[in-house]
């Protein structure tokens, strides 16, 4: 894809953000996962994507302290040492853009995982926290919150779950790797320059 010099995905070894993954690197033509480098000037343009995740659900907040900290240090954390990586060098060419993938209960908030939307709604504050401060030189940081997603972390779930699951979402179905890496895709391109600090939620409509 023209304009991006540069593509770099974090993420955890989970099945399911290893699918999104492999769409997101489809979608930009590369094999496996790898950067990309076009002619662009001396400096080019750097998009940055940051996933990392791990996800346990309790009741009445059972969980250990060190269960929580377990939580932030996947959710969080790993976002936090990727952007303190890319930021300096963001800040020297004067230009990139950041996307960070947070989760809809970061938004709304899920019972039974409480340490879990508490860490997806700290990537949703640091994302737009980071997107002021970076704005002035010319660097956009966005986050991508999605819905019920179709991967191995649902796996889990019971054909019966399944389709309480998918009655709740207005669409009726569960969204796809290849769509999320849709939307981090459209934030990585130049159709989203005007873009800084927001959340795009690819969730079927189970929020708006």
């Amino acid at each position: 894809m023209e304009g991006i010099t540069l593509l770099i995905v974090v993420s955890a070894a989970i099945g399911g953000i290893f699918i999104l993954i492999t769409a997101l690197s489809y979608l930009y033509g590369l094999k496996g996962i790898k950067a990309k480098t076009a002619g662009n000037g001396q400096h080019g343009t750097a998009r940055w994507a940051t996933n990392r995740e791990i996800k346990k659900t309790y009741r009445h907040i059972p969980f250990t302290p060190e269960e929580w900290r377990q939580m932030f240090a996947a959710n969080v954390d790993g976002i936090y040492h990727c952007c303190r990586a890319a930021v300096p060098y963001l800040v020297q060419q004067h230009s990139g853009t950041i996307i960070n993938v947070s989760s809809i209960w970061g938004l709304c908030g899920a019972s039974c995982e409480v340490h879990y939307s508490a860490s997806k709604a700290a990537v949703i504050g640091f994302t737009q926290a980071l997107a002021k401060e970076l704005a002035p030189s010319g660097i956009t940081v966005n986050c991508v919150a999605p819905g019920a997603i179709d991967t191995e972390m649902n796996a889990h779930l019971t054909a019966e779950e399944r389709r309480m699951l998918e009655e709740e979402i207005p669409l009726g179905r569960m969204g796809s790797p290849e769509e999320v890496a849709a939307a981090i895709a459209f934030l990585a391109g130049e159709d989203a320059r005007y873009f800084t600090g927001q959340v795009l939620s690819p969730n079927g409509g189970i929020v708006i």
